[in-house]
């Protein structure tokens, strides 16, 4: 996963097209049809790529961000960003931005109540094809993030990954459903489902490491370069064509696991921008979505947060 100093100082451009406001809650237990008294509420700025530009940001690494958004809630999101110093060069839609409720509990359970995405017009979507057509150079890294909006063709994140590769740039598909199961049809650098989505990638159970190491390498065989799947607390499994790595991580105590997987990309994104073997990139990857489910809503752990747990991450060849 080397790649030359032209090509790190390059920003890393992240795309959402269904971008939200977090709202994080904690409750001690979700209890259906009572009323829950609420500690305190957070938002945070979300969807998958922003929250990849958002972790890139905190690690150093020069990041765009871009993708839809529309109204108020569009608005708030460009203002936090402005605050966070992460650039970004979205279009704007008439459609308000949609809002994601997270509930965690204390045993560290997950509810999450997402918004349907708004439609976009046939212009919004120009707009932003020809922005990227102008922008991308030559092995520039761009992340295509997250769900597909709803009324867009299935294959749109297989066209354009065809597209910014015809330019030269370099692709990470973190998708799922029809996004992914088109867009590794046009074969991105990188890939990281999660153990689910990958399952129902290849329509097959998932239950071991040999069967995630055998979905791995049928992957590789259509030209994608790098597969890593995220296994949660399980860690990671990354394979490349002559390497294949099991990466455990450290017990910690998890306060929201949303976002984890975004920063993991960044993880990845990290080690590539700093030259690092294969096996130091899975391990900084690992450390990096460690660390952010130790921290509340979607904000994002800090350098030395990820570089605390390092020694503490285990890398070794899949046998």
């Amino acid at each position: 996963m080397n790649e030359s100093d032209t090509t790190t100082r390059l920003p890393v451009i992240t795309v959402t097209l269904t971008p939200a406001v977090d709202v994080s809650l904690t409750v001690p237990t979700l209890e259906p049809g009572t009323l829950h008294r609420l500690p305190g509420v957070r938002q945070d700025p979300g969807g998958k790529g922003i929250n990849v530009s958002k972790a890139l940001k905190s690690f150093g690494v020069p990041t765009l961000a871009t993708g839809f958004l529309g109204g108020d809630r569009g608005r708030w999101i460009e203002d936090r960003l402005d605050e966070a110093g992460i650039g970004h060069q979205f279009v704007h839609t008439q459609d308000e931005t949609r809002m994601n409720v997270k509930v965690t509990e204390e045993n560290g359970r997950l509810t999450e109540f997402n918004s349907l995405s708004p439609a976009c017009s046939t212009e919004a979507w120009q707009s932003l094809v020809a922005w990227l057509l102008e922008s991308l150079q030559k092995d520039q890294w761009i992340t295509f993030c997250g769900r597909l909006p709803d009324g867009v063709s299935a294959d749109w994140y297989a066209r354009a990954i065809q597209a910014a590769k015809d330019i030269g740039a370099k692709i990470v598909l973190d998708a799922s459903g029809e996004g992914l199961e088109h867009g590794v049809q046009a074969a991105p650098h990188v890939v990281k489902p999660n153990r689910l989505e990958l399952s129902r990638l290849l329509n097959r159970d998932l239950n071991t490491t040999r069967e995630i190491v055998d979905a791995c390498q049928k992957l590789l065989q259509t030209g994608i370069q790098t597969v890593v799947v995220s296994l949660g607390e399980d860690g990671l499994i990354g394979a490349v064509q002559d390497e294949i790595l099991e990466v455990k991580v450290p017990k910690v105590t998890a306060v929201s696991s949303v976002g984890a997987g975004d920063t993991l990309v960044a993880g990845l994104l990290y080690g590539i921008y700093h030259d690092y073997s294969f096996s130091e990139t899975l391990r900084f990857a690992a450390a990096s979505g460690t660390a952010a489910a130790s921290t509340p809503g979607t904000a994002q752990p800090t350098l030395v947060d990820v570089q605390s747990l390092l020694s503490q991450v285990t890398v070794k060849p899949y046998l």
